[in-house]
């Protein structure tokens, strides 16, 4: 028997799974293929120790005991254009707790 899907998603990792669950939701036959496990990589991933599996890294993991196969760099700069384009905004309040509970959005054309 011959089946016509709206869909074919290839990858059953998370994101196959949620465009597979976004078009369902839109009324569209969906199928996902996935040569590997339920998951994807990130099944198999879950299991080993490296920079992926266990990011994000906290500073106070990066500061303390380190027992991590791979280097605190890497951890902090898992890419090389992370490295540079990492940015670490500064953290205030908005005209003392008054306006961080009453924003107001304008248009600025």
């Amino acid at each position: 028997m011959e089946q016509i899907y709206d869909m074919i998603v290839i990858g059953g990792g998370p994101a196959g799974y949620t465009a597979a669950l976004y078009a369902a939701r839109s009324g569209l036959s969906v199928v996902v293929l996935e040569k590997l496990s339920a998951g994807g990589q990130m099944a198999l991933t879950g299991q080993q120790d490296n920079v992926v599996a266990n990011a994000p890294h906290t500073a106070r993991e990066l500061a303390g005991n380190w027992e991590h196969p791979y280097s605190r760099e890497q951890a902090a700069f898992p890419l090389p254009w992370v490295g540079e384009a990492k940015f670490f905004p500064y953290v205030s309040k908005i005209d003392a707790g008054y306006g961080d509970r009453n924003l107001c959005c304008r248009n600025c054309e």
